[in-house]
């Protein structure tokens, strides 16, 4: 009887050490899924921002030309210095696009910033060669 009651014993130790392995692994699996959402969180809530930012500037660039239109020339360095802001604003906003692109699998298209499937060859909102 003795032996029997060891058997089980030893099965009931090997049963825990594959489920605490399991339990680990899942811990770990989750953790890291929940890590890659938060970055992906983090990055979408920086594209808001960056767009946002961009929508400031692009009003500051109306106001501008406006106030040339209105017969109050805007010195050309200091629309084109504008511009140059809201370029750099659309790089970075490209760069986050094709880091979530990147994350999801996809592709960045070069002409118009759509994203689109890892395996597609052309871009689905614009129809550019990928």
């Amino acid at each position: 009887m003795d032996e029997k009651l060891q058997e089980l014993q030893e099965k009931a130790r090997q049963t825990c050490r594959r489920a605490s392995s399991a339990a680990a692994d899942t811990a770990y699996l989750a953790m890291h899924q929940a890590v890659r959402l938060t970055d992906s969180a983090r990055l979408r809530l920086q594209l808001a921002e960056l767009e946002n930012r961009r929508d400031r500037e692009l009003r500051r660039v109306g106001q501008l030309v406006y106030a040339t239109h209105t017969g109050d020339p805007t010195d050309s360095e200091q629309l084109l210095e504008q511009l140059r802001v809201v370029d750099e604003v659309n790089d970075r906003i490209a760069e986050v696009n094709g880091e979530l692109a990147r994350r999801k699998g996809g592709r960045l298209c070069q002409r118009c910033g759509g994203v689109s499937g890892g395996e597609d060859r052309f871009c689905r909102h614009c129809g550019a060669r990928l």
